[in-house]
């Protein structure tokens, strides 16, 4: 299994909507079921510094995010640009496999 980790910085006005559209039901997840190969999504919220948040994505393995990627490339990029100013700052923490 993979799990790709991206860090969000959310300001204040956003957080309602971020936390709509990037959870385990939101657009981003709905776009990602598309692949058979997709897991979840899971939205952390950082306790100690509002507006800080994790995603972490689930994918059966290695390879599916990148045949997601190839398919619904339009798809993604058009949910990238209609988000963007949701967050001030957005970070891939790395993508990690299952080792056990």
């Amino acid at each position: 299994m993979l799990s790709i980790i991206w860090e969000f910085k959310v300001r204040g006005s956003h957080r309602e909507e971020f936390e709509r559209e990037y959870g385990s039901s939101g657009t981003w997840a709905q776009l990602f079921g598309r692949s058979p190969d997709f897991l979840g999504t899971e939205l952390r919220r950082d306790i100690a510094k509002p507006g800080r948040y994790l995603t972490i994505d689930r994918w059966a393995h290695s390879h599916s995010f990148e045949a997601f990627c190839k398919t619904f490339a339009s798809e993604y990029a058009a949910l990238d640009q209609k988000y963007q100013a949701l967050s001030f700052e957005e970070r891939l923490i790395g993508q990690f496999e299952t080792v056990d």
